[in-house]
This record gives structure tokens, C-alpha cells and sequence, in this order.
């Protein structure tokens, strides 16, 4: 058929709109949903909208200097104000505004910006369906352009079209807010608006034509796993429901290790310590290689079987710190892609092999240093630090050995009010979880045993190993043959058999999704 008779161009007018439509967000399929543009549907999730106009304001920059970056001479630009994104913002003296009225015009017209802020509480339920285990979905449609920051976040990744960024105009922002909600979490929602196109400002204003909360299936995420938690203590079930999921989301690695999870990504990082990479998984995506070589960095055969990184952080500006074995030192990988050396010596001496880290919420850096990624482990003749040390380092620079009278620290955590630290020792004769108290300045005091591991030496794959503590203080403890859930009165309270050695975890955007790394794969436990 001629592309130029009337059913060649319908037949073609018709191909470009599918291939258009291919591109658009699709809308998931619902279980429920609330319609936060009514006065039923905030008050249902206890919802106050709020608003205030934000502007364009000059202030001072700096110019592109040699090295790329604003350290140039000063100079003058622009900026929005002000900036509401922020979990903590104080609106308390914006306007007020109806849930019903979110269609009203404001701003002032033409080239016009404005914030729309809210705090959402998660209800039991929506629309008579439970929300307990389900994902949480926020759909925003804002005439003309919005970016949706979701307690104090707004994820981006280098591509990105919609989500929380621009997705078009009038179109539909799509923000999963959860995977596994649960009645009573709190959500902080701002919503920016800009009119547009931007280069040619309109003759309208701001609204929000719809705004709605929609409660979706928590999709599987890899293969199911019947694993089974042995119930030692009732309160148990007070860190971790026993009738969550276990699934398997990466397999077929060499030994993972330290996993770290990028809220503002939405994505999880992990170690593959024989293979020298860094992998990053998304429910979406499944596992791609982020970093290769991640540990080990010279040209050089690395004469031992650990040369990758090993503990891995990510802090409030997404930027993620790493355990080098090979290369025995904790770096920062910058948003640019090149890593900054944190520190790799005590005093004039090379470190260990730093082993894990954790970051804690006043700056300071917290690792552990034994000897487990030298070639020749204890006995290397490289080693240059006699002992294997537990380190702190402030954000002025200063390192203070914490304790080094241990053959093998290994994972740490902090309890919530800073004051505890837990410690691993995976010494291979006398396996042990240890608690250490804190001053106000972070000076080690009383040391005690929290949990003793020789009973399951040589009976149980591995050795205590990383953890990390939930809000209400239990500890979540990686070890030999399973996760280890410890009370901070030193009860066991349970532990998830995997039947291998299990290395490390790290709680997943949410305080009901935890990632295990364990032996070969990664898996995801969700209640």
C-alpha cells in the first residue's frame, strides 16, 4: 500500500502513536486505591496538603575550573527557593489547602514554580483490600511539569525519564513508595511543580489534576526459597515476622559479601570478593556488574583468593564506600566515578585488609582490619599492622584504634542511640558476638560477650560475620550456616537456617526488607 494514499499514512500514523505509547509509564494494575484529591482520601491517610510558590533567586557560584568542577572564579547564577524537598522542612507556616481544591490554579502564571507538600500515614487498610506486605505506589499529575521527593530523597539515576523526575508534560509521575507497606508507616511527600514548555512559558498555572495513592501486588522478586526460622524466644516475633518470604534475587557468585542498599537508586550494591566486582541488582533489572576491578586495582596476578572489595556503604549524599582487600584501604567512590582515598594507614604502616564499615549518623567511620584479605592471611609477610583493629575515624581526619586485642573483627553495628557497638570476631578458634559501650565521645569502655559461637564451630558452615541492628535495637546477625537474630540482652531470639555461610546484610529501603548475602547468592527476606 503506498505510504502516501489516506490508509498508508493512517497505517502509518497509527505504527508512530504505538511506538510512542511504548515509551509512556504504564499504570498499574490495583488492588485499591485513594484518591488523595479528595477530603475521604487524605483523611484516610491523615493527609494535610500544604503549598507556597518557590521563585528564582540569584546567588553565588563558581565557574568550571581545570579540574571540571566549580572551582573556578567566583561567579554569580541561578537557584530555585526555596528547597522543600527535605524529610525535616518546616512548613508549618504554609498555606493550608483543601484536598478538594488541588485543581485551583496558583502561582503566578507564565515561567512559574510552586511546592506541594504532604505527610502520609499508611492506613490497615484501602479500599477494604489489607495493606500488609503490599507495594505502595504514589501517581502525581501535575500540569505542567513535577518531581516527587519522598522523605527528603529524590531518586535519579543518569537517563531517567519520570519517576520521580520530569516525565513530561502533564503526564504521570510514578513513585513506588514501598515494596512491603505496613499500617502506620509515614511517608513525607513534596511535590515540585513548574510550568512549561520552560522555553516557551504558557498562558496558565499550577494544579494537580490527580493525585492518588495505589496499593499493588508486592511482586516476586527471584525464586521462592522454604527456608524455615527456628523460634528460640516468642519476642521474635517482634524483630521479624517467621510467615515473610525468602527469595532467592542473585545467584551463581563466587562469595558475595557486603551489601548496602541506595534508597535514592533503588537499588541494592553487593561484593563478589574473589572476582574483584562490585554487582548492582534492582527489582526491575535483576543483577548487572557496577564496578570492575573493585578491590584490587594493580596489574600485577593478586597472589590470594580475596582481592574485591569486601564491606560496602552508602551515605546521605548516595555516594558508596568501599572495603578494599587488594588495594587495603577504604575508599569513597564520587559522583563523577573517581574514588577518594578515606584511609589506608595507622600511622606510617599500610592497613590490613579493611574488612567492614558502617557510617555513622554524626560523620564518624567505623571498620574493622584483620588480615583475612592478605594473600597469606595471618602469616603474609606484607603485613605491616601487627594487630587486627577495630578503628574509628572522625570527619577531621582523626583514627583512634577502638580495640585490637581481637584475632578477627569482622562485622560491626551500632545500636540506635550510638552508645553500643557490636562487634564480630570470627576467630577460628573462639567465634564470638561482642557488645562494647561508648562514651559521649565515642571512647570504647566495658566490653562483654553478647553471644558465644563455639558451640556451632565446625558443626555449621562459617563464622560470625556482618549485621545490622533494626530500630528497636535487635540484631541481626550473619554467622555460621544462617541469620542470627540477637535480643541486646545477648538472647537468641531465632535464626534463619541457609545451611551455608552467611556473610552480611543490610535492611532494604524499609524496615521489613532485608538483603542477606549468603555463600553464592543474595537473597531477600520480606515480612
Amino acid at each position: 500500500m503506498p505510504p502516501t494514499s489516506p490508509a498508508g499514512r493512517l497505517l502509518a500514523l497509527t505504527a508512530a502513536w504505538a511506538a510512542f505509547a511504548a515509551l509512556l509509564p504504564a499504570q498499574s494494575a490495583a488492588l485499591a486505591e485513594l484518591d488523595l484529591g479528595s477530603r475521604a482520601g487524605a483523611a484516610a491517610v491523615a493527609a494535610e496538603w500544604r503549598y507556597h510558590d518557590a521563585g528564582i533567586v540569584e546567588v553565588e557560584f563558581r565557574a568550571a575550573g581545570p579540574d571540571r568542577r566549580p572551582t573556578g572564579p567566583v561567579n554569580r547564577t541561578w537557584d530555585i527557593a526555596p528547597h522543600a524537598g527535605g524529610a525535616d522542612f518546616d512548613d508549618s507556616a504554609w498555606e493550608v489547602i483543601a484536598a478538594d481544591s488541588l485543581q485551583q490554579r496558583r502561582g503566578s502564571g507564565r515561567l512559574c514554580f510552586g511546592w506541594y507538600r504532604l505527610r502520609i500515614t499508611v492506613p490497615a487498610m484501602i479500599g477494604g483490600v489489607p495493606v500488609a506486605g503490599r507495594a505502595l505506589e504514589l501517581e502525581v499529575v501535575l500540569d505542567d511539569y513535577a518531581e516527587i521527593w519522598v522523605d527528603g530523597k529524590l531518586p535519579r539515576h543518569l537517563g531517567q525519564r519520570g519517576g520521580a523526575l520530569v516525565a513530561g508534560w502533564n503526564a504521570a509521575n510514578r513513585v513506588l513508595l514501598t515494596h512491603r507497606a505496613f499500617a502506620g508507616q509515614q511517608f513525607t511527600v513534596a511535590v515540585f511543580g513548574s510550568n512549561g514548555p520552560l522555553s516557551d512559558p504558557p498562558a496558565n498555572y499550577l494544579w494537580i489534576r490527580t493525585a492518588k495513592l495505589r496499593l499493588l501486588p508486592s511482586p516476586a522478586w527471584g525464586k521462592p526459597l522454604d527456608l524455615r526460622w527456628e523460634r528460640l524466644d516468642p519476642r521474635l516475633d517482634r524483630a521479624v515476622s517467621p510467615h515473610g518470604t525468602v527469595e532467592e534475587v542473585s545467584s551463581g557468585h563466587a562469595w558475595v559479601e557486603g551489601p548496602a542498599w541506595d534508597r535514592e537508586a533503588g537499588c541494592l550494591y553487593f561484593s563478589d570478593i574473589p572476582r574483584n566486582e562490585v554487582l548492582r541488582w534492582t527489582p526491575a533489572g535483576g543483577t548487572t556488574t557496577f564496578l570492575s576491578p573493585s578491590g584490587y586495582t594493580g596489574t600485577a596476578p593478586f597472589a590470594g583468593r580475596e582481592p574485591g572489595s569486601n564491606g560496602l556503604a552508602v551515605d546521605s549524599q548516595g555516594q558508596l564506600w568501599l572495603c578494599q582487600h587488594g588495594d587495603r584501604r577504604i575508599v569513597r567512590r564520587e559522583a563523577s566515578g573517581r574514588f577518594t582515598t578515606v584511609v589506608d594507614r595507622h600511622g606510617d604502616r599500610r592497613l590490613n585488609s579493611p574488612n567492614d564499615l558502617l557510617l555513622a549518623p554524626n560523620g564518624d567511620l567505623y571498620f574493622t582490619d584483620p588480615p583475612f584479605g592478605l594473600p597469606r592471611q595471618f602469616d603474609d609477610p606484607g603485613r605491616e599492622v601487627p594487630f587486627a583493629g577495630v578503628y574509628r575515624r572522625t570527619p577531621d581526619g582523626a583514627l583512634t584504634v577502638l580495640v585490637q586485642d581481637l584475632r578477627g573483627p569482622n562485622g560491626l553495628a551500632l545500636s540506635p542511640d550510638g552508645r553500643t557497638l557490636y562487634l564480630s570476631d570470627a576467630d577460628p578458634e573462639a567465634p564470638k558476638w561482642l557488645r562494647v559501650e561508648l562514651d559521649d565521645r565515642g571512647h570504647p569502655g566495658r566490653r562483654a560477650l553478647l553471644l558465644d559461637a563455639a558451640p556451632w564451630k565446625g558443626v555449621r558452615p562459617g563464622s560470625p560475620d556482618g549485621m545490622k541492628v533494626d530500630a528497636s535495637g535487635h540484631l541481626f546477625a550473619c554467622g555460621p550456616g544462617g541469620l542470627y537474630v540477637i535480643h541486646p540482652d545477648g538472647t537468641l531470639l531465632g535464626v534463619l537456617h541457609t545451611g551455608v555461610a552467611t556473610a552480611n546484610c543490610a535492611f532494604g529501603g524499609d524496615p521489613r526488607t532485608l538483603f542477606v548475602a549468603a555463600d553464592h547468592a543474595v537473597l531477600a527476606l520480606r515480612w
